[in-house]
């Protein structure tokens, strides 16, 4: 993604015992937000990209974590619609 973006990405794959539940999730998306921010220069803006497969609750804990936890641009993307920040 760096050659077309200029950003690079990074995936933090996570096993769940529940794709349901919010306890579990909202701890492993803090483990890896914790591991993200912790060698950030102060002010570097980050972005989480909710898309059309993340389930509802995934999706919400992710938009509190940007609204309270880390400051962070939500995006959505999809075929029809292309990127659309929210």
């Amino acid at each position: 993604m760096l050659a077309r973006t200029g950003t690079a990405l990074a995936l933090h794959p996570v096993t769940l015992s529940s794709p349901i539940d919010v306890g579990e999730i909202d701890q492993a998306a803090r483990q890896v937000l914790n591991e993200l921010t912790a060698g950030l220069s102060p002010g570097l803006a980050l972005m989480f990209h909710l898309s059309p497969g993340t389930l509802t609750i995934m999706m919400a804990i992710w938009v509190l974590l940007a609204k309270t936890r880390v400051p962070a641009e939500l995006i959505r993307s999809s075929e029809t619609y292309g990127v659309l920040e929210r």
